[in-house]
């Protein structure tokens, strides 16, 4: 795997402890730095499953309008 590719799978993976924690602000950096918002886990989850099951209202909505700003 190319240094580049494991990079962002790094943030998508801290994307998704983030979102499971109900961290807004890191979710917002991560988001910012490449983490791909449609990345899923081991589990088949993305980052908005985790803020979901968690009820971490906060970070839905920050993963929703990324989503939509993705056109997803």
């Amino acid at each position: 795997m190319h240094f580049i590719a494991f990079e962002q799978e790094e943030k998508t993976r801290q994307l998704h402890e983030a979102s499971r924690e109900g961290n807004a602000a890191r979710v917002a950096q991560l988001l910012s730095e490449g983490a791909r918002i449609t990345g899923k886990d081991d589990m088949g989850y993305t980052a908005l499953h985790w803020a979901s099951l968690y009820g971490h209202v906060q970070v839905m909505p920050l993963l929703s309008h990324h989503l939509h700003m993705k056109g997803l």
